[in-house]
């Protein structure tokens, strides 16, 4: 599930957020932002069922009310409602439109968050190293400064427009997150 939440959900994030105009082409007949957003988040759904069930199996049941499930499932819930809030989604050119992207917005915010919250929470549940601690600090920085960065430069530009060096640091973030995952792997 880490590597669901920290890869699929923080670019995915990010390509809506930053990307629309750079990747506005057409993709199997939708905007390629809009193509890989949906891949990205689809990807997300299945990784976290999985993972679900796979934690759910390994533990033998509901671990009790401790932090890290608490705020596993209420992660889930958000995800969850942000999948059918998504399939009711109205046109661009609705006049309630506006309603819809700040729900959305809002909901795939905290259950991005809510997963980061719970990730952190994972390092005391089951004893991880201390290097994880430092990682996910790693993470939560890099991926901050990266979109406040962005933010900056989109602001900042005439045309709404990024160069190429932008999405290079989203695939650096994606090669940072993907190799810190598996030194931590490989150190416990």
């Amino acid at each position: 599930m880490i590597v669901s939440w920290l890869v699929c959900a923080s670019i995915a994030i990010m390509i809506a957020r930053h990307f629309k105009e750079t990747l506005g082409g057409d993709c199997c007949g939708t905007k390629t932002w809009f193509f890989l957003h949906r891949g990205l988040m689809s990807t997300l759904v299945v990784l976290v069922f999985t993972g679900l069930y796979c934690s759910y199996d390994y533990v033998g049941g509901w671990s009790g009310p401790q932090l890290h499930p608490l705020l596993g499932v209420s992660t889930v819930v958000a995800m969850i409602v942000q999948v059918i809030v998504a399939q009711c989604r109205c046109h661009p050119d609705h006049e309630l439109r506006w309603m819809f992207n700040w729900f959305h917005f809002l909901t795939g915010n905290t259950a991005h968050i809510l997963a980061v919250a719970s990730i952190f929470t994972a390092y005391e549940a089951i004893s991880l190293p201390k290097l994880f601690l430092y990682l996910m600090i790693t993470y939560v920085v890099f991926h901050v400064i990266i979109h406040g960065i962005i933010q900056c430069k989109r602001d900042s530009s005439d045309d709404g427009q990024f160069d190429s060096f932008f999405l290079h640091l989203i695939f650096f973030f994606v090669y940072l997150v993907i190799h810190l995952k598996v030194k931590l792997h490989f150190s416990l």
